[in-house]
């Protein structure tokens, strides 16, 4: 017989992995999520360090827009350095997306900026006749404040002897109603902009025998 109070533990773990899942438009029979909107999943992402001399590559994800097409018209990709604007960049796209999975990797020039810098994404997208905007991604609840990444001027340390690696990652192909990842290719560029020798694949099992989509 279970502890009263592990029973507790167990509830308190389940219902956030319940109800804070990663598909916006996800529901069971009646039930519909807090999150649940009639979009796709517009996200974006970028490494938390980059060496010396690399450039800063951003990911930009839109996933199941099968179910819901979308037209992304632009991304603007605005740096800020203690709080004033740095550099901006603006990629017009005029793109209709009706993919399972969509990504594209922006690599930003910051050869003359360095240490902390926040980095705001604007997502300029139409979907049903409407013209919209998210910044960061298209989540409802969740915060949209401005990412963060450190531009590094001494590469990491190495006698030689030493290689440095990510030993955790979940690929596209681990997706689920809860987590999916990034494609393999925009993690190596991701990768080799932090200074990485290697990261390892650690996708659901679970996941893999799926259906697509299911």
């Amino acid at each position: 017989m279970l502890n009263p109070a592990n029973n507790i533990e167990l509830i308190y773990n389940f219902i956030p992995a319940f109800l804070l899942y990663a598909e916006l438009h996800f529901h069971l029979n009646l039930f519909r999520g807090r999150l649940f909107i009639k979009e796709p999943e517009i996200l974006s992402d970028l490494p938390i360090r980059i060496e010396p001399g690399k450039k800063l590559p951003i990911l930009l994800l839109i996933k199941d827009a099968h179910i819901f097409p979308i037209k992304l018209q632009n991304v603007e990709v605005v740096l800020y350095k203690e709080h004033k604007i740095a550099s901006s960049y603006d990629k017009r796209y005029n793109l209709s997306i009706n993919k399972h999975w969509w990504y594209d990797t922006l690599f930003i020039d910051v050869d003359n900026i360095f240490g902390n810098i926040q980095v705001d994404i604007i997502f300029t997208y139409e979907i049903n006749g409407n013209i919209k905007t998210c910044r960061i991604h298209n989540y409802p609840l969740s915060t949209h404040r401005k990412m963060e990444t450190f531009i590094s001027v001494y590469k990491y340390p190495n006698d030689g002897n030493v290689v440095y690696g990510d030993l955790h990652y979940h690929s596209n192909l681990t997706e689920d109603m809860v987590e999916f990842g990034a494609p393999i290719k925009s993690t190596l560029d991701a990768a080799e902009s932090m200074g990485l020798d290697f990261f390892c694949n650690t996708d659901h099992s679970y996941d893999l025998d799926d259906k697509p989509g299911s």
